[in-house]
């Protein structure tokens, strides 16, 4: 063997064993929001689903009341008003935080052709200008999406960038389903369920690998088709997976929300 090879067979064994994993970082502010849901008799539905994450977040995971904040629909005497200069000013907030974020959003979008728009009381918002609102800052800090609403392959390439993560319901044909992850996604945030490994913390190839398996049983349950897919974009390219590679799964699971001790 050449003394160079030598020299790069040293190097390549003294940078796998002493590789610096990166430092996995904590979620301090959550941000739901939730537009028009599609239809009247859904009100209730989506209500009873912010109140269940709401109470997951404060009462088993580490999150305060002060780093919580919900926009629904008209609002309530316990919700901000979803409306469009409410949710872009959310969006700039979110964008200036000095805090690793998490950003949930609910309720109905639909595809254009020029991307995506996200239903309100209102004049809805196209999600380029909720995308753009989110980019301005430039934030170092990690910023975790969870879309569990219509055209979520493409809300994913429009929300994708440097620093963030994101968990997406997504079509298994070119079409926009009404999907099933807002229907279990207050359990998929319930550490009794995602916490698979029992430490003192939830990743999000946990959060993603139990909504995989909570919507395959929804669909199996119901003896439906399943016509939708939950998918991981850990590198913010923009373009998630159902079966993360390590370039996406790496970077997911070092993002975490920590469990009330």
């Amino acid at each position: 063997m050449r003394i160079l090879d030598l020299m790069i067979l040293i190097l390549f064994c003294w940078n796998t064993m002493y590789a610096v994993e990166p430092e996995k970082e904590a979620i301090s502010s959550v941000w739901i929001i939730c537009g028009y849901p599609s239809d009247g008799n859904k009100d209730q539905k989506f209500i009873n689903t912010i109140n269940s994450i709401k109470l997951s977040f404060l009462n088993d995971l580490g999150i305060s009341k002060e780093s919580l904040e919900v926009y629904y629909f008209q609002g309530n005497q316990n919700f901000k008003p979803c409306a469009q200069e409410n949710i872009l000013k959310a969006c700039s907030d979110i964008s200036a935080s000095r805090r690793n974020s998490l950003v949930i959003f609910l309720g109905h979008t639909y595809s254009t052709v020029e991307g995506v728009n996200y239903s309100l009381p209102g004049p809805d918002v196209r999600l380029k200008e909720m995308a753009h609102a989110l980019n301005k800052k430039n934030s170092d800090k990690k910023l975790a999406v969870i879309w569990a609403c219509e055209a979520g392959e493409k809300a994913t390439k429009i929300l994708g960038a440097k620093n963030r993560i994101i968990l997406a319901t997504a079509e298994t044909e070119d079409r926009d389903n009404e999907p099933v992850l807002d229907e279990v996604i207050a359990r998929v945030l319930s550490p009794k369920v995602s916490n698979t490994d029992g430490n003192n913390e939830i990743s999000f190839t946990e959060l993603h690998d139990t909504a995989k398996k909570l919507v395959k049983e929804w669909y199996e349950k119901k003896g439906f088709i399943q016509l939708e897919k939950i998918i991981l974009d850990g590198d913010g390219d923009g373009v998630g997976t159902i079966a993360p590679a390590e370039v996406d799964k790496k970077p997911a699971e070092n993002i975490i929300i920590h469990l009330n001790k």
